[in-house]
């Protein structure tokens, strides 16, 4: 009798869970071309603070990005960390949510980086920490503020902090308030929400309530992937489906590409419509992606993410084929040496060249956002995704990706009467295609990791 219950709930919450598919998401119309650049504040500069992260928008509004998310910038506590060796604290661990550590400056110096941010159509979200808290956090002294066990010790997180009590009305009106001051005075654009699946969703709604009354526009990432959050409360969701079990599987175990697809189709079962999905290949919680794949690897899996159908995510330094592995308690600049003389500054030259590419493609080809991504059957799956991004019979856009280690025959069931002549919006090259009846075949095998995204080139007007 247990078992058949337990396999009613199960039923119950799969029917639960795809029947979010058939509801819309929420409505965020100004995020169909976003793309987030992740700024880890204490590698991003040498100083790692306010004032010099501002000095430096200009670079990221020329790379091509939308929405600066921020690292932590909270008061954060020592505890815990001291007896480890650390000299700072770990910026996951808040002990004031209402002030800026002085690490990073001040709350004038966030608000003018936030000014300037705007003054280059920059927005700017900040990472915000509800999930625990520091042991020496002052709400840890309010009675009924944070969990406790029967014993009436505090209930620690998976990472060993103290959690906050969200069935308490009064906490959840303090984070609230916190929140939409930080918007409403100092011009934050929003939030990336750490561990956002640890919070109750039912918060995470009265929060965007709330924003919604100070900036409509206001942008909420969720650290989590569930697909709910997105119904009322958030614009974009992690995807670590993605990243974690399907593409990195691929790039360094041999796991075929065509997992890439399995996984897109199955989210589309169970994500409610037009629901907002991170790609990224990189970010502060993992070893830089260079070193995990290789650069010419990362190239091919970011072309990807800026071709599928939800937000690309790029982690600072990653344009320029950084390796530096993020230092978490402590601060690792990353070495920029653009405009150098020497073989690594050039070697970084030519990498941010090519995220450029990537960043104007997409900002400019309304195919790759406005347009529905079709699936199309390839000559060898286990190594190649392709897709046709469609805005209309006279917007599309071919998208051919390698993410195996060996030369690949290609050839793509897509008649070329019906999409080719077409220009390699990558390389700017006409591409040539060989004789295949009904389908696209091209006349050399696809380099390891190499990627094509193929402009059908509009056809000539003929003179009256």
């Amino acid at each position: 009798m247990k078992l058949i219950s337990l396999a009613t709930l199960c039923c119950f919450a799969a029917a639960a869970q795809q029947s979010l598919a058939t509801r819309n998401a929420r409505s965020a119309p100004a995020l169909a071309r976003a793309t987030v650049y992740q700024v880890w504040m204490r590698a991003f500069t040498p100083q790692g603070t306010l004032q010099a992260t501002a000095v430096r928008l200009p670079y990221i509004a020329d790379l091509g990005a939308s929405i600066v998310y921020l690292s932590p910038l909270m008061t954060a506590s020592l505890a815990g960390g001291a007896a480890k060796g650390w000299t700072l604290a770990g910026p996951y661990g808040v002990q004031d949510y209402s002030q800026i550590d002085p690490e990073y400056g001040t709350e004038s110096d966030l608000k003018a980086l936030t000014e300037k941010a705007h003054s280059l159509h920059l927005k700017i979200i900040m990472d915000v920490v509800l999930y625990h808290m520091a042991v020496d956090n002052p709400l840890m002294r309010i009675p009924g503020f944070f969990l406790q066990d029967a014993h009436g010790r505090p209930v620690l997180g998976t990472w060993g902090r103290p959690r906050p009590d969200f069935s308490n009305p009064k906490l959840r009106r303090f984070f609230i308030e916190n929140l939409v001051r930080w918007v409403k005075d100092d011009g934050l654009d929003g939030y990336r929400c750490d561990v956002a699946g640890g919070v109750p969703t039912s918060f995470w709604e009265e929060l965007r309530a709330a924003l919604d009354q100070v900036d409509p526009q206001a942008v909420l990432l969720a650290e989590a992937e569930m697909p709910e959050q997105q119904l009322a409360a958030f614009d974009i969701s992690y995807n670590f489906s993605y990243l974690k079990q399907t593409l990195q599987p691929i790039l360094t175990e041999g796991e075929p590409a065509s997992r890439i697809r399995e996984l897109w189709e199955k989210q589309k079962a169970l994500w409610p419509h037009g629901s907002r999905l991170l790609y990224s290949s990189d970010n502060h919680d993992q070893d830089r992606a260079t070193r995990l794949f290789g650069e010419k690897a990362t190239y091919a899996a970011d072309t990807l993410n800026f071709t599928l159908d939800g937000i690309p995510f790029l982690y600072n330094g990653q344009e320029i084929a950084d390796t530096t592995p993020t230092n978490y308690p402590e601060r690792t600049p990353i070495p920029w040496l653009l405009g150098g003389k020497s073989a690594w500054a050039h070697q970084q030259e030519a990498a941010l060249s090519r995220y450029k590419k990537l960043f104007r493609m997409r900002r400019e080809e309304p195919a790759l956002t406005a347009g529905e991504l079709v699936w199309l059957d390839n000559s060898a799956p286990e190594s190649l995704v392709t897709f046709l991004r469609s805005n209309g019979p006279e917007d599309q856009v071919l998208v051919i990706v390698n993410l195996s280690n060996r030369k690949v025959p290609v050839t793509v069931d897509l008649r070329a009467a019906d999409f080719m002549p077409a220009t390699d919006l990558l390389t700017g090259r006409r591409v040539s295609t060989a004789f295949s009846p009904g389908k696209i075949s091209f006349a050399a095998p696809m380099a390891a990791f190499d990627a094509m995204v193929l402009k059908r080139n509009s056809p000539a007007v003929l003179p009256q």
